[in-house]
């Protein structure tokens, strides 16, 4: 929920696994297939893409997410936008 209103995720994206390769990836999108990970392998990933869309017709907003090593820092950032950090309280 933001000031202009509620937002849902329509994706999040995580760094490919060092499995898959990048000819895995080429092939993929030769083939207009989407590479679909595991939530359940991925959910502790310390980086992440989200992809934010207005639940009224708009554009998506991409946020990069990255959890610091203590997983106590959450630094979240929008392209051209100031970068916001927050902090896990206790």
């Amino acid at each position: 929920m933001t000031k202009s209103g509620p937002f849902v995720v329509a994706g999040a994206y995580v760094r490919t696994p060092k499995t898959i390769t990048p000819r895995d990836v080429e092939t993929g999108l030769a083939e207009k297939r989407k590479i679909i990970l595991s939530s359940e392998r991925e959910r502790t990933a310390a980086e992440m893409l989200v992809e934010l869309r207005p639940l009224r017709q708009g554009e998506s907003h991409f946020y990069q997410l990255s959890l610091s090593d203590e997983k106590k820092t959450l630094v979240m950032e929008e392209g051209g936008r100031e970068r916001v950090t927050l902090k896990l309280c206790e």
